[in-house]
Parts: C-alpha cells; sequence; structure tokens
C-alpha cells in the first residue's frame, strides 16, 4: 500500500510539471506581447531595452521558461513585473480562497449527500422534483449571475451580510485592527482554519473513544453541532471573536454561492448511487431483519453510495476551484481569482503563472487527499489496489 501511495504522489507531481510546462506556453499565446510594450509607453526605446533586460523578457522563450522553473525548484516566485514579491502577495490571497474553499466544499458535500439521501429514499414526489430541479437549475448556473443574485438577495434584501462590492472588504475591515493588533486579516484567516482543523479532530477522536467504550456513536446533527460549537467559542477564547465573526460574516455572499453552485451535483450523484443501491441484497437482508429505514439508509445505503460521490469530486475539484476564482472577481473578495484576474489586465505574467501555478497544486493536493479517504471507506479498493500491486510485482519477477 505504501509503495502505491508513493506512486500516485509521482505520478501526481510528473502532472504537474507538465501542467505548469503547458501553462507557461499557452500563457505566452494568449498574451503574445511584452509587458513593456503596453505599459511602458512613455519610456523612450533606451529606457524600455533596459527594462526588457531587467525582466528577462529579452531572452528567448525557453530560456525564460528554465529561469522561471528554477525559481520554482528554488522555492521562490520571484517578484512581479510591478516589483514586489509574488510570495508575499500570495500568503495574503491564498488563506482567503481557501477559507472559502474548504468551507465551502464540506458544506455542499454535506448538504448534498443528505438531500440526496433524502430524495433518493421518499422517491418520487414533490419535495423530490423540487429538490431534484432546484440542483439542476443551481449547478447549471452562470457563477457570475449567482453571485450577484445571492448579493441582491443576502445584502440588499434581508441586510444579513456587509456590501463588499467596489472594495477591499478585509483591507477596510482591518484597516484599524492591524494598526492596533499588529496582525493581518491572513493570519485570522489561517487561525479561523486550524481552530475548525482542531475542533473536528477533537470530536471525532471523542467519537472514537465513545464507539470504543460504550459501543455506540455520536449522532451526526450532534457530531456538526459539537464541532461548530467548539470553533466558533475557541475564537472567544483566542480573543479573535470579533474580527472572526467579521470575517465570516463578508466571506457569506461568495461562501453562499459556490454552495450552491456545488451541492446539485453531489446531491444527484448521491441520488442516482442510492436508488442503484434499493434493490440489493443486502438492503433487503437488513429489511428481513426489522432494522428501522433510517438505520437501512444512513448505515447500509448511504456508506456505498458515498464512493461514486467521493470520485467524482476527485475530478470535479479543478473545476471547483475555477468556479471560486470567477465568484471572488464578481463580488471582489480579496482572493486568488480577484489576484489573477487583475494580473491578466496588466499582463502581470508571474503573477498570472504563479497564481495558476497553485490553484493547480492545491487540486493535486486535494484530490490525494480525497482519495485517500475512498480507500478507507471502501475495502474494495484496497483488495483491487493489493491485487494489482501483487500482479505488477509478478510480472516484474518473470521479466
Amino acid at each position: 500500500m505504501f509503495g502505491y501511495y508513493l506512486r500516485k504522489i509521482g505520478n501526481g507531481l510528473i502532472s504537474l510539471f507538465i501542467f505548469i510546462t503547458i501553462l507557461f506556453f499557452v500563457a505566452q499565446v494568449i498574451i503574445p506581447h511584452d509587458f513593456t510594450t503596453q505599459f511602458a509607453l512613455s519610456m523612450n526605446r533606451g529606457l524600455r531595452e533596459e527594462l526588457q533586460h531587467q525582466l528577462g523578457l529579452d531572452l528567448p522563450l525557453w530560456q525564460q521558461y528554465l529561469h522561471w522553473l528554477g525559481r520554482l525548484v528554488s522555492g521562490g516566485f520571484g517578484k512581479s513585473f510591478y516589483g514586489y514579491s509574488i510570495s508575499e502577495m500570495l500568503k495574503s490571497v491564498i488563506p482567503p480562497t481557501l477559507l472559502i474553499f474548504l468551507l465551502g466544499t464540506i458544506l455542499a458535500f454535506l448538504i448534498g449527500l443528505w438531500l440526496g439521501k433524502v430524495t433518493a429514499w421518499k422517491g418520487r414526489g414533490i419535495f423530490t422534483g423540487v429538490t431534484t430541479f432546484s440542483a439542476i437549475a443551481l449547478y447549471t448556473s452562470f457563477p457570475p449571475w449567482l453571485a450577484f443574485l445571492m448579493f441582491y438577495l443576502f445584502v440588499r434584501k434581508l441586510g444579513i451580510f456587509p456590501p463588499i462590492l467596489h472594495e477591499n472588504p478585509l483591507r477596510a475591515l482591518f484597516g484599524n485592527y492591524v494598526k492596533e493588533e499588529n496582525i493581518t486579516a491572513a493570519q485570522i484567516i489561517n487561525t479561523i482554519l486550524l481552530t475548525l482543523l482542531a475542533s473536528a479532530v477533537i470530536v471525532w477522536g471523542a467519537n472514537i473513544l465513545i464507539h470504543k467504550v460504550f459501543r455506540k456513536k455520536i449522532h451526526p446533527i450532534l457530531f456538526f453541532v459539537l464541532v461548530v460549537s467548539l470553533w466558533v467559542g475557541s475564537w472567544f477564547i483566542l480573543g479573535i471573536d470579533e474580527i472572526a465573526i467579521q470575517i465570516m460574516r463578508l466571506a457569506g455572499v461568495p461562501l453562499i454561492t459556490y454552495v450552491f453552485l456545488s451541492l446539485g451535483e453531489t446531491m444527484l450523484i448521491t441520488q442516482t448511487a442510492m436508488r442503484d443501491t434499493l434493490h440489493e441484497e443486502y438492503i433487503q437482508t437488513a429489511r428481513a431483519k426489522g432494522l428501522p429505514e433510517a438505520v437501512i439508509r444512513n448505515k447500509h445505503a448511504a456508506r456505498n453510495a458515498i464512493i461514486p460521490v467521493l470520485s467524482r469530486l476527485l475530478v470535479s475539484l479543478p473545476y471547483l476551484l475555477t468556479g471560486i476564482v470567477i465568484i471572488e472577481k464578481a463580488v471582489q473578495w480579496p482572493g486568488m481569482g480577484s489576484t489573477l484576474f487583475m494580473a491578466l489586465y496588466q499582463q502581470d505574467m508571474p503573477v498570472v503563472l504563479a497564481v495558476l501555478l497553485i490553484v493547480g497544486f492545491v487540486s493535486l493536493i486535494a484530490r490525494f487527499i480525497l482519495e485517500i479517504i475512498s480507500l478507507v471507506l471502501d475495502p474494495r479498493l484496497r483488495d483491487r489496489t493489493f491485487l494489482a500491486q501483487q500482479e505488477q510485482n509478478g510480472l516484474q519477477q518473470r521479466a
């Protein structure tokens, strides 16, 4: 199994290398003119050529690629065409994007999974029809349109979330806070994400302990409530409750938009997978034993239905990240999406390449984690992996 994971990591790194290579040359084709010919028009020819030399734009394309690859291998992205450090810039824009991506993916998965289970089990009816139609409508929506619709509903009409259009909301929020506490928005968001992870691990560990001692497990709804309670409570313990709540309110519109765009696919796949299991022999056996319908649905049918949902989520991750990029631009959320569009407008290619590389890397890591989860949940996948390894080892020995 360890060798299987090593091969997966190796294949992932090769895929990432191919991705960044294609990315570099495609970016040069999309933006054929260099930075100096577009944004240094006031310079004379001599100064422009000197600037091209400083930025390395006078080198052949293959040499520019090798220099850029060398900076990546050495652990840095270099500087943008405007002189600021790309690594420092990424430290401030990655956390806001991760906040939307991680929270949104978890919420969309849980809500979509629950709706898929319920609608599949209920069968045809008004609730199933309306829910399925709504899921399809949300899943096929144009992200900017849905973002503006959510903004109008939750900000303009209901007033639940503060407006965030036409300004950097985190910069405005942290105007006085940074001066007083000497802390950045990225640090607060990192703390929010780490406390969420710690809360989930604590409740998960308690669930394992309770199961070993009392042979019972925490109810899923109670599990969720405990995680959220510990998560929010940790903000008060750390003294970041006020600023953390403000950040979560600002993240409301992009987060809800992303959840609505993502949960439809999860729901539909869960619905289909659940319906396929309704006539399986183990479902009929469970019913013959007199088990409650809720137990059959949640512990027998749903456990097998979750595998194709995770498999589809693995494939969809790059598209989900792309959706976040578009949503961020639509509502001016200061993450990688807004940064990417601004860099494209300014033809700042080092920033464009760095942001797209981070998107590819995050997608690769997330897919690897989800694949491990799939192996843990489905013993059949572990057996197939083991058999494939044995077969490959046998072929190598015969060769």
